[in-house]
């Protein structure tokens, strides 16, 4: 499995002449998961769950054929009541873990990480895919916590600019988490443990 570095590496290289058009993906995704919020209040349970989604299966595009065809990001809304499913249970069982103490909620949140993409990836169920991420996630949970502490710099940046470098970062770092899903499926198909179609 490739380290976080080369996973990075790889995310930087993918982007170059695509910054903006990834960006503007995540800006749209992120109108209207919002506005499944502000117009209808419950409505974001079902705009945020089917953008999520939406944008694993375009992110996952662009790192496997380097394609970023903007419609994909609307593909969540395809399976809905599976996608909507698994994230509500993803929610409820961090939720519950959570009650345990924090550790435990952030640990099982790592767990679960992995849900959208496999969902975005595969036509399983929305427990399969929760128990798949469970399972391809074992053994790298940890890692899956430095990679996001790693973007810290960059958070810190887009407040000192005034949100300017998320323009560069919101790309970098999603398209670096879609890459660390596709390692993690790959280690996952060569130990024998990915049974989804």
């Amino acid at each position: 499995m490739l380290h976080r570095s080369e996973i990075k590496m790889q995310a930087k290289a993918k982007l170059k002449g695509r910054v903006l058009a990834v960006f503007f993906a995540l800006l749209v995704a992120g109108f209207v998961s919002g506005l499944g919020s502000a117009a209808f209040g419950i409505g974001a349970l079902i705009t945020v769950p089917a953008m999520a989604v939406g944008m694993a299966v375009y992110l996952i595009a662009i790192w496997r054929h380097d394609e970023y065809e903007f419609s994909k990001i609307f593909r969540g809304f395809d399976n809905l009541g599976r996608n909507i499913g698994g994230s509500l249970l993803v929610q409820i069982y961090t939720f519950l873990w959570s009650l345990l103490f924090i550790i435990p909620g952030i640990i099982m949140g790592l767990a679960y990480s992995m849900t959208n993409y496999i969902m975005a990836d595969t036509d399983c169920t929305a427990g399969e895919a929760i128990r798949t991420s469970k399972a391809i996630t074992k053994g790298y949970r940890w890692e899956i916590f430095v990679m996001g502490l790693s973007f810290f710099g960059w958070a810190l940046l887009g407040a000192i600019t005034f949100g300017l470098a998320y323009i560069y970062a919101l790309p970098y770092i999603s398209l670096s988490f879609a890459g660390l899903y596709e390692e993690l499926k790959k280690k996952a198909v060569e130990n024998g443990e990915w049974q989804l179609e």
